[in-house]
């Protein structure tokens, strides 16, 4: 694939995991490791809305990053699952 399909297949694999099981199962998926690639695309073709969702899940993390580990996203995306359920 070319750079170009890639960006586009991790973009459409990120969007699809998150409608499916919501961000917290993309987060938890390798699919949180195209965080960062969701974020360019946005930032150069829209939508806002996307780009938004991007900044607000690294906002959650201390770092104001989003580990590219999963059990590094985890540790910290953990705890609010627990608040929900509760």
């Amino acid at each position: 694939m070319s750079t170009a399909e890639k960006v586009f297949w991790s973009v459409c694999y990120f969007v699809g995991d998150t409608l499916d099981g919501g961000l917290h199962q993309t987060m938890n998926n390798s699919t949180g490791e195209f965080l960062d690639v969701v974020g360019e695309f946005a930032e150069r073709y829209g939508p806002p809305e996307l780009l938004e969702i991007v900044a607000g899940v690294h906002a959650v993390f201390p770092s104001g990053r989003a580990p590219l580990k999963r059990e590094d996203r985890m540790d910290v995306l953990d705890p609010f699952m627990e608040q929900e359920i509760d």
